[in-house]
């Protein structure tokens, strides 16, 4: 499974302008749950509340990642976890997150946080990764997977759980690239 290669985004037009106590000028949306930046090298980012970024997403027919687990795969399989190749190849934006309690911007430059669908957050900043279970009302950025048909979705699924019990993998992989040359 692979993530989008830019953060998640949408129409901004009618947002109202605002600045945080930190001078942060952002636009905010009528529900008030999503923001985008309007300068800096951020300009353009935009942040979610949880349930934005699931409303949103959805309308757009797009899916947020089910759980760490995706950027886990993608650190381990595709990077063989060389986390700075992660950070530059997927271009990773240090977007910050939006703090709802004290209604500000924060850690600008210096962290990501993305929504994952079961409610936790992908975070990190340049040196290492993790996962925390936040406040839903923080905003963070939003990564979408990229769409798959469903065989070779249930396949990569298949796979990653052979390759949790270690059996069987070679058969699987053979499976998959048989489906994927008949397409």
């Amino acid at each position: 499974m692979t993530i989008d290669k830019k953060n998640f985004r949408i129409d901004s037009t009618n947002w109202k302008e605002i600045t945080d106590s930190n001078d942060v000028k952002v636009k905010v949306n009528p529900e008030w749950d999503a923001w985008e930046y309007l300068e800096g090298k951020h300009k353009w980012e935009q942040l979610f509340t949880k349930y934005a970024a699931i409303r949103e997403t959805k309308k757009a027919g797009k899916k947020l990642p089910a759980s760490l687990a995706v950027f886990k795969d993608i650190i381990e399989k595709e990077y063989e976890w060389d986390y700075k190749d992660f950070l530059k190849w997927e271009d990773m934006k240090f977007c910050g997150w939006r703090d709802p309690i004290y209604e500000r911007f924060k850690s600008i430059d210096k962290e990501f946080n993305i929504w994952c669908a079961d409610g936790s957050n992908f975070f990190g900043n340049l040196n290492l990764w993790d996962h925390f279970n936040h406040y839903d009302h923080c905003g963070f950025s939003v990564r979408c997977v990229q769409d798959s048909d469903t065989t070779t979705w249930l396949l990569d699924c298949l796979i990653t759980r052979c390759e949790e019990n270690n059996i069987w993998i070679k058969k699987y992989e053979e499976l998959k690239d048989l489906i994927i040359k008949n397409k």
